[in-house]
């Protein structure tokens, strides 16, 4: 997928469709076990994340910047099969090209088989010139 006016292209699984959302920030494609989220608006605090439960990060470059890469579940009590589990990727640095700030991706997913897949698509977030 490309999204050319913020200059960025990831690849998802063929299994998730674009789904729609009430926010115009987000753009959402999901699956039966898999929601992959670009938002466009602005990021949640690294505080707030960090008080999630089984809340782990670490941080690297992605694309030559400053990034942190987490991984969540969105609460303690979630039904079995909800996509409770969540791995996210946040730009701690924006390019010099563009205006805002970075999008932030997020993939929940519902168990641990699939999160292998939650961070391959990740891997694939790139920039390029638009």
């Amino acid at each position: 997928m490309e999204e050319g006016p913020w200059g960025i292209r990831f690849n998802i699984p063929p299994a998730l469709r674009e789904a729609r959302t009430t926010k115009s920030s987000l753009w959402v494609h999901e699956g039966t076990n898999l929601r992959f989220i670009v938002d466009f608006g602005a990021n949640a605090s690294q505080g707030s994340l960090k008080r999630k439960p089984n809340y782990s990060e670490v941080r690297l470059q992605v694309n030559g910047l400053p990034a942190l890469v987490c991984s969540y579940d969105q609460s303690k009590n979630a039904a079995p099969g909800s996509l409770n589990k969540v791995v996210a990727l946040f730009f701690l640095d924006k390019r010099k090209t563009l205006g805002g700030s970075e999008p932030s991706y997020r993939v929940e997913y519902a168990s641990d088989n699939e999160r292998m897949m939650a961070l391959q698509i990740l891997q694939t977030v790139r920039f390029y010139d638009s």
